[in-house]
């Protein structure tokens, strides 16, 4: 009798762990793929801030050049 409970621990104390196991995994690429959101986030914004910035596309013809000239 007491080896039968025994085994039945091992058993349940196996799928514990392995449950455990799983959770863990999955927080891992939950994780992962937030992370990778984000630098998508931070990258498309960025890109965007370029395209929009005057100096992105260079100085136009009409545009005076500034700073120091030698």
């Amino acid at each position: 009798m007491c080896s039968l409970l025994l085994h039945g621990f091992r058993v349940l104390s196996n799928k514990v762990a392995k449950a455990a196991g799983e959770v863990g995994q999955k927080t891992k690429e939950k994780v992962g793929m937030v992370e990778e959101e984000k630098n998508r986030k931070i990258e498309d914004d960025y890109a965007h801030v370029l395209s929009e910035s005057p100096k992105a596309s260079g100085p136009s013809e009409h545009e005076p050049v500034k700073g120091l000239i030698l």
